[in-house]
């Protein structure tokens, strides 16, 4: 954030950036969860991330979503997906992921698969952009399979209940 500004009444606040330190670095913990389809559940792991100025978030996102933890933990999805972009909207309070059109087609999962995938993305980005709700879109439009379909206004909930630490 480089200004932000308030307006009261009488007064104007504008808060700007000191100063610019190019090529810094910040840690990060972003924790990833995947599908564990042999135990109906989720699992997730936390990675300590180094995120640079400027970086961009979504292909970090996708390399640990692309992961295969064991041969029973699925990666959430294929090298062949893309996460387009992250967007916050700040009136239905949620996090709007939006996927690569081909996202259901590489998916080629069971209902229950794929509900297990669904909630480890939603878990993914609701626990790490701090959010209950999460919309998943493909290029732009809403998520629509031959097992899940989203409308206008829904969104998908959290759901840590089913969920434990990958060991």
């Amino acid at each position: 954030m480089v200004l932000t500004s308030f307006q009261t009444e009488d007064h104007e606040i504008i808060t700007t950036l000191a100063k610019i330190d190019k090529e810094t670095h910040t840690n990060y913990i972003l924790r990833s969860y995947y599908p564990d389809f042999e135990n109906n559940r989720v699992v997730y792991k936390d990675y300590d991330i180094t995120f640079n100025t400027n970086d961009k978030i979504e292909p970090i996102y996708a390399k640990h979503f692309q992961l295969s933890l064991s041969e029973s933990i699925f990666p959430v999805f294929n090298e062949n997906v893309t996460i387009r972009s992250f967007f916050y909207d700040a009136k239905k309070e949620a996090v709007i992921i939006d996927l690569s059109d081909n996202f259901v087609a590489e998916l080629n999962a069971g209902s229950g698969l794929e509900s297990l995938i669904i909630q480890s993305i939603v878990n993914t980005v609701g626990f790490n952009f701090g959010v209950d709700k999460v919309v998943i879109t493909l290029d732009g439009k809403h998520y629509e399979s031959g097992h899940f379909l989203l409308e206008e206004g829904d969104y998908f909930s959290t759901h840590y209940g089913n969920a434990v630490p990958f060991e």
